[in-house]
Parts: structure tokens; sequence; C-alpha cells
């Protein structure tokens, strides 16, 4: 069975696909467009529609509570499998693959004192340069990596 954090992730991805679809505006940086937990769409929430019954669909990038990007049509998100922090690109409306890379990581960063399970896998959300299209990970144990999301994920 998955962890509860797992299939939490699940859902949340799932729930920002469909307002990503739906035509909302890109998700870019953490806490929205703005920065600012908002989003000028309807929600649905009045009129009893949220959450969505149906998820355009589901995935899972790995271990961590680093909040997807959703810029352009593709979702970004940076994960924690096999000893690895993976760095995931997808299609927003299907889910289809588009590029992954990945390096190696610790699963808790190097300087754990007990916290190991409260925290697992990387907890920073990606962060999107618009102009430069370069996408930017801080990893578990303070890897700083820029991405060209140009050239499927080849690291700057």
């Amino acid at each position: 069975m998955l962890p509860v954090r797992l299939l939490r992730a699940g859902l949340l991805i799932g729930l920002l696909l469909a307002a990503a679809v739906a035509g909302a505006a890109d998700w870019a940086h953490w806490r929205g467009p703005q920065r600012n937990d908002r989003v000028s769409e309807d929600s649905g929430w009045a009129a009893g529609a949220w959450p969505p019954k149906d998820p355009l669909w589901t995935g899972s990038f790995g271990l961590g509570s680093s909040a997807p990007l959703v810029v352009g049509g593709r979702l970004y998100a940076l994960g924690w499998q096999k000893d690895r922090e993976v760095v995931s690109c997808v299609e927003a409306a299907t889910g289809k693959a588009l590029w992954q890379t990945d390096y190696p990581a610790p699963r808790y960063g190097r300087f754990a004192i007990g916290d190991q399970g409260f925290y697992t896998g990387s907890s920073a959300t990606p962060e999107y340069d618009a102009a430069t299209r370069y996408l930017f990970t801080l990893g578990i144990d303070g890897d700083l990596n820029c991405w060209d999301t140009r050239a499927k994920g080849r690291r700057v």
C-alpha cells in the first residue's frame, strides 16, 4: 500500500492538472503565478464542482514534498527514487512522459538529525525562468541545478 503522503501527492497533481488544462494560467512558481496561492479562475466550489470527480490522470514522481509546476502545457516535478533525485517533464493534459533526468542523492539530507520520519526526498519546489526556459531545482542535500527545458532537461 502506498504511503498517505504519496497518495495525497497524486491527488494534488491530478487536481492541479484539471485546473491547468481547463485554461488556467501557468503555475511557474511556488504558490502560483503571483506567488500568493491564488488564481483568477473560478474553482467551482460554490457550485459544488470541487473537487473534480475524475482527475485527468494521476502519476507518481517519487518521494518528497516538492510541489509540481505547470508551464506551457508541461508539468515539471522533482522527486526521489532509488538513491537518485529525479526531474520529470510530462504533458500536463495527458501525463505522457516527455523527458526525465536524474542524479545521485541521499534519501535524507546529510545533516538530518532525527527528522527522517518527517522528511523524505526533495522538498524544494522547482523554479522556472520564462526568459531562458531554464528550470532550477534545489535537492535534498543542497544540490542546486539548472536544466534546459528545450533540450530535454540537459544540465546547464
